[in-house]
C-alpha cells in the first residue's frame, strides 16, 4: 500500500515541529527551552505537538534520529567501513552536517548536554574504525589498533567539525576537504607500514 495523503501530512507536521525544535536550541540553548514556543514556531498547537513527542527527551531523541536520517539521504554514512575508502566517507558526511544547518547544531547541543543517543554510537564507530585499521594492518597489536581508531574517531567527530565551522568560522565544504586530507595522510601511512608506535629492537 502506497503512502497516504494523512501520512504525508502527519511526516510534514513532525518534521516541522522538529526543525522548529531545531532552530530554538540552535539559537537559544536548551536551559530555557519551552515547547509552547517550539510549537509556536511550527504553527502547531501545543496538543499537537505532544501527540508526537511526549517529552523534552523524547524530542530531543527524534532530532538526532533525524540528523541521521538526513545524513543518509544527503549522501553520508553512519559507520565507518575499510580505510581504502574513509578519506572520500567522512568528506561525505561532513558535508552533510553542513548542509543540515540548525538540525546538526542542535544535535550537538543536546549530544553535550545529555548524551542522547551518542556513548554507545562513539563506542560502535571506535570499534569500527579499529576494525578497519586492523584489517590493514594485522601486525599492529589490538590495543594498537584502538588506539588508532580513537585517533580517526576524534579528529572526524561531530565536535571537531562544530568547532571548525560554527566557532572558527571555516566554510563547512572547505572543513570536510581539510579533515579528509588529514584522514587520507593518516591512511596512506598506516597502509604503508608506517606507524607512531615504538618498535622492538632486532636481536
Amino acid at each position: 500500500m502506497g503512502t497516504t495523503l494523512r501520512d504525508r501530512q502527519k511526516r510534514v507536521a513532525r518534521e516541522l515541529i522538529l526543525q522548529a525544535a531545531a532552530d530554538e536550541i540552535a539559537e537559544r540553548g536548551l536551559e530555557d527551552l519551552s515547547l509552547r514556543t517550539i510549537a509556536d514556531r511550527a504553527g502547531v498547537s501545543k496538543r499537537t505537538l505532544y501527540n508526537y513527542f511526549d517529552s523534552r527527551e523524547a524530542l530531543f531523541t527524534a532530532i538526532c534520529d533525524w540528523s541521521d536520517q538526513l545524513t543518509l539521504e544527503l549522501g553520508g554514512y553512519l559507520a565507518p567501513a575499510g580505510l581504502d575508502t574513509l578519506p572520500e566517507r567522512i568528506q561525505a558526511v561532513w558535508r552533510t552536517w553542513g548542509a543540515q544547518g540548525t538540525v546538526f547544531e542542535a544535535v550537538v547541543r543536546i549530544s553535550a548536554a545529555s548524551g542522547v543517543h551518542t556513548a554507545a554510537d562513539r563506542r560502535a564507530r571506535r570499534r569500527a574504525l579499529a576494525a578497519a585499521v586492523g584489517a590493514a594492518r594485522p601486525d599492529l597489536t589490538g590495543e594498537q589498533h584502538d588506539a588508532v581508531g580513537v585517533l580517526l574517531h576524534a579528529i572526524t567527530s561531530a565536535p571537531v567539525f562544530q568547532r571548525l565551522t560554527i566557532e572558527d568560522g571555516v566554510e563547512s565544504g572547505a572543513a570536510a576537504d581539510l579533515v579528509s586530507w588529514t584522514v587520507e595522510v593518516i591512511r596512506d601511512a598506516i597502509e604503508n607500514g608506517s606507524d607512531p608506535f615504538p618498535k622492538e629492537d632486532e636481536p
